[in-house]
Formats: C-alpha cells, structure tokens, sequence
C-alpha cells in the first residue's frame, strides 16, 4: 500500500492517492503496515508506526474528547473525512 508522508514523516494519507489529494513535498512510501488508529498523529520512523504527538496535544485531545457527547464526536469523524476527501 502506498502511504503519503510529510516532510517529517507524519502521515497524511493512504491507498488509492489521487493527484492534487497531498502536497507536492509528500514523500511516498510503500509499507505493508496499516497505520494504528489508536495514534493522533501517526509518524513513521522508518521501520515502525509511533505516535507522533506530543504531551501536550495528547493531553488537550483526551480532554476535548472527554468533553464531547457521543453525537459530537460523530461530527467530528465527519467532517475529519470530507476534509481528507478534497
């Protein structure tokens, strides 16, 4: 499967990458490992998946969803999928 990464090696997509979908500096990789969900901030190291988010963004991220009601959090996963659409 080819996986799109920035600069950094953050994830920014995966399978079928159409033309115009990520930047022109994204770095494609061909990788057999499915990317965990359970990261916020994907980051390939090379050899292996790790979270690539720090302290303070996994903390606001735990409070914000701890925040949300169930139908938010729904919106939320939405409105995340039309964005990585266009």
């Amino acid at each position: 499967m080819k996986i799109a990464l920035d600069k950094d090696g953050f994830y920014l997509g995966s399978g079928e990458l159409k033309m115009g979908t990520i930047p022109n500096t994204a770095n494609l990789i061909e990788e057999n490992n499915p990317v965990p969900v359970a990261f916020l901030k994907a980051k390939w190291d090379g050899s292996k998946w790790i979270e690539g988010a720090n302290e303070s963004e996994i903390r606001t991220a735990s409070n914000e969803e701890n925040d949300l009601t169930v139908s938010a959090k729904l919106d939320l996963i939405l409105e995340l999928l039309q964005k990585k659409e266009e």
